[in-house]
């Protein structure tokens, strides 16, 4: 690791042997960093008097409020400006529409959402509207693009972010939890809206994946229907994580439909069609019996693959709360028998600018003294875990006695964002034992408190897991993750599907025509999700544009039930209905060769204009 730091760089006597190269101001204005010449080896470049470089340029051009910035960009994307990341430092990128950057790092070691970046290798980002590079060792970086970037320098630099240095020892604890060789853990991520869980999921899931120790085989299940990660957005699926995420892809890694050469690795998740963009009244019983199916692979998963149990799951999950007349089943189909022990109050750590955390959670002595001592004893704030080791095997306590939480009648608990019974019930279903809790808190004065009072208010429903809360990222602006964002990032999610999941490679989907008679298209029922009906009367207004789900069922399956609960083999695109006097045909658009399988399809919310 480096060990630079601000005062050493800005020293104009840093080296005897080296010496500082100036910053040459070009005609454009843009400052350009000069290689570093060495005494001993002219041809090697130091990072350090890099950065002395880049700091003189910006005292230099920071005197008035008319001087261009730091680092123009010339608009046919052939002008290259380097530029240095500090250990610790995030360079924060917000694309613009049809924006794209190159970027290659020089020297260094620099991460983007957990994903290391090769040196010497050019990465493309054009489907990604809002990047994070994490400065793991002092890194130069080389960057062009064919628009300025919407945030100039100095302002995109952001300085040691609490949450990296927190992710960092919780990788390292979920680790030690790994090494034990008996059940992973199994993590759930909730939060506010546009907090930024996927990009912490994603995160941890890189960790997870390539971190030493054991073989490392991560489950990752995506239970946000507006997001397509290793599939379309609508879906719900669980994805076996064996290699290292590609960070170009807008769908995280290629599947084995999107996949465009041999030498890129591939992933086969389990996709389960749910087909909405959002949950609400209409849809949810539709979508917690979707995830009951889910479930249920995933536990044969879990069962039948050693290396996959004793690595563990992540579970990333969507906002969303329920209407207060919605009545909710509490009877669950995989109920677990639980029970409920003492919940003290969750120890938070205050405010440490030397360590680096803020309103993380405390990693102690004591917390590794009870991993030794316990095989499998980590739970919410410290309860006792249902499940404990029996030759490999987890069996449930008997308890003697078990006490409720009991909440003082004075005491108001804060009202969280998300639907707090529906947390307890995925918890309990996919046997969560942590839970990461992203919350904003912009507007807060007491961060602390805050933090506090929202794991008081999970707690009392959700028993069964440790909670983390973990303040999200500052250097992610809530109000530009608008609605605006998600729909760039579904459609970028469904180009990928189809043509690709990195730019540099593309596909060429196979285009196929059939008649009317030739397919079988099903739709809900508006008066009752779940309940499927046939698209009798096939029309432009209804199918052009429209993703259709390809279901396991074939044309011959009566029972809509079956269809419902069948697999989903993949998704299509209508790109065009001709509704002629002789001619009756469907175009449709299929990321792989051959004719259009004869099976059931169904007809989702989603579309995509090419």
């Amino acid at each position: 690791m480096s060990d630079i730091e601000y005062a050493d760089v800005l020293k104009d006597d840093y080296s005897d042997n080296e010496t500082t190269s100036h910053v040459e101001a070009p005609i454009d204005g843009s400052a350009v960093l000069n290689p570093t010449v060495d005494a001993d080896n002219e041809s090697k470049t130091n990072i350090d008097d890099e950065y002395a470089a880049f700091m003189n340029s910006d005292n230099d051009l920071m005197g008035g409020e008319d001087e261009a910035d730091l680092v123009n960009i010339d608009t046919n994307g052939q002008t290259i400006n380097t530029f240095v990341l500090l250990q610790g430092e995030e360079w924060i990128v917000d694309l613009r529409n049809e924006q794209e950057i190159f970027i290659t790092i020089k020297e260094g070691i620099c991460e983007l959402f957990g994903v290391e970046l090769a040196n010497s290798t050019e990465f493309l980002f054009n489907s990604q509207e809002k990047l994070c590079f994490l400065s793991v060792e002092a890194c130069k970086i080389e960057y062009r693009s064919n628009k300025t970037l919407l945030k100039p320098f100095p302002d995109c630099i952001v300085g040691h972010d609490p949450n990296v240095i927190a992710l960092y020892a919780i990788s390292l604890q979920l680790l030690q939890k790994r090494m034990k060789g008996i059940r992973g853990p199994r993590c759930l991520i909730i939060g506010d809206k546009t907090s930024g869980k996927s990009s912490i999921a994603k995160t941890l899931l890189s960790y997870a994946s390539k971190m030493m120790g054991p073989a490392s085989t991560p489950l990752f299940i995506n239970l946000d229907p507006t997001k397509g990660i290793f599939s379309l957005p609508g879906s719900l699926s669980a994805t076996i994580v064996n290699d290292t995420l590609q960070p170009e892809s807008a769908i995280w890694g290629e599947s084995l439909t999107s996949a465009t050469h041999p030498l890129v690795a591939t992933f086969e998740p389990i996709i389960k069609n749910f087909g909405f963009e959002e949950i609400n009244k209409y849809n949810y019983d539709y979508y917690r019996h979707v995830l009951d199916s889910l479930v249920d692979d995933c536990k044969l998963i879990m069962d039948n693959y050693a290396e996959i149990n004793e690595t563990g799951m992540f579970v990333d999950t969507c906002t969303f709360k329920l209407a207060s007349d919605l009545p909710v089943d509490n009877n669950l189909s995989n109920e677990i028998i639980k029970e409920e022990g003492e919940v003290p109050e969750a120890e938070i750590k205050q405010d440490d600018a030397d360590s680096g955390f803020l309103a993380a959670p405390e990693i102690n002595d004591d917390l590794i003294k009870k991993e030794e001592n316990d095989d499998y004893d980590m739970n919410p704030s410290g309860q006792e875990s249902e499940y404990e080791d029996d030759e490999d095997d987890y069996e449930i306590k008997k308890k003697e006695e078990s006490t409720e939480v009991v909440i003082p009648s004075n005491e108001t608990l804060i009202e969280l964002p998300y639907d707090v019974e529906f947390i307890n019930e995925i918890a309990n279903k996919f046997e969560i034992d942590h839970i990461f809790d992203i919350c904003n808190v912009d507007g807060k004065t007491i961060v602390t408190n805050y933090l506090s009072d929202r794991v008081k208010a999970l707690t009392s429903v959700v028993k069964r897991a440790y909670i983390y809360p973990i303040v999200q990222n500052n250097s992610i602006d809530a109000s530009t993750l608008s609605d605006s964002y998600k729909r760039f990032a579904q459609r970028a999610s469904i180009r990928a599907y189809f043509y690709g999941g990195t730019p540099r490679f593309t596909l060429s989907p196979y285009t196929v025509t059939v008649r009317y008679e030739d397919v079988h298209i099903f739709t809900h029922n508006p008066e009752k999700c779940g309940d499927l009906i046939k698209i009798e009367n096939i029309t432009k207004e209804v199918l052009q544009y429209g993703i259709l789900a390809v279901t396991n069922s074939d044309t011959k399956e009566k029972d809509t039930n079956k269809i419902l609960n069948s697999g989903v083999l993949g998704y299509v695109l209508v790109l065009s209905v001709i509704d002629a006097a002789n001619k009756q045909l469907i175009k449709i658009l299929s990321p792989t060769m051959g004719d259009l399988p004869k099976k059931m399809l169904i007809l989702t919310d989603y579309k995509y204009y090419e």
